[in-house]
């Protein structure tokens, strides 16, 4: 019989993070899995830097216990970090 670990335990209840881009707000693409929120957030930066005209909607996709949950970013969190010092 083999017991839990609570490494085993936080892996089983660990989130999956992605960044979901709509390219042209129709073209859905995966990126990640990334290693948690902030990766995600960085990339979704990165994206919207390449991306000026706004044409790709970027979205947080989280899947905990098989189940997928996807909000939308507020437009601050997507502000580059230099822009606020």
């Amino acid at each position: 019989m083999q017991f839990p670990t609570k490494q085993a335990d936080a892996e089983k209840n660990a989130a999956a993070h992605y960044l979901l881009v709509m390219e042209g707000d129709v073209e859905p693409t995966l990126h990640g899995p990334f290693a948690d929120e902030a990766e995600v957030l960085a990339e979704a930066r990165k994206q919207r830097k390449e991306d000026p005209a706004m044409e790709n909607g970027l979205f947080r996709l989280s899947v905990l216990h098989n189940v997928p949950m996807i909000e939308a970013f507020a437009g601050i969190d997507l502000e580059d970090d230099e822009e606020e010092s």
